[in-house]
């Protein structure tokens, strides 16, 4: 039997919020900066030290998922300013109930249920997010992710009749 290997990357779209934070670093760093040349030298420090954790903090603020589908098995991973990896989530496709395209009315008996949700999706509202549960360890958990069209076929060849087209 072939192996199925596939994996997608998807860019987190900032919002504003993470607007709001990247311009109050600028802003602190400046005014501590601008302190420092006209009341006190120790500004200038604490501008530095501002500085550095600012850069910090905003490549925190550049997020990126990662989709891996290999053989039955879907990986979730959580990139930080494209350095630093965290694998949040891993599913076992045999354990899911239904996927199908948010919003679809397939999923309707699914969505009163109580439920555990994730969202790896790039927040840009022109984005085909898909919606999908999964019953694992007696949790139902729904995600939300954008997956491209080999993703979509892997885990339809999987599970053929779990993946609704409505």
């Amino acid at each position: 039997m072939k192996d199925v290997y596939v994996e997608q990357l998807v860019k987190q779209k900032a919002d504003s919020k993470t607007f709001f934070y990247k311009g109050l670093c600028v802003f602190v760093v400046a005014v501590a900066a601008l302190a420092g040349f006209f009341i006190h030298a120790l500004f200038l420090l604490l501008a530095l030290v501002l500085g550095v954790g600012a850069y910090y903090l905003l490549q925190n603020l550049d997020i990126e998922y990662e989709y891996l589908y290999v053989n039955g098995e879907l990986d979730f991973d959580k990139i930080y300013g494209k350095a630093r990896r965290k694998r949040i989530l891993t599913v076992e496709m045999e354990h899911l109930e239904t996927m199908a395209i948010k919003g679809s009315h397939g999923l309707d008996s699914l969505r009163t249920m109580p439920h555990k949700t994730f969202d790896f999706t790039s927040r840009d509202e022109n984005g085909r997010v898909y919606e999908m549960y999964i019953r694992t360890e007696g949790e139902l958990l729904q995600i939300f992710y954008e997956p491209n069209d080999e993703i979509v076929e892997a885990v339809r060849m999987l599970s053929p009749r779990k993946v609704v087209s409505y």
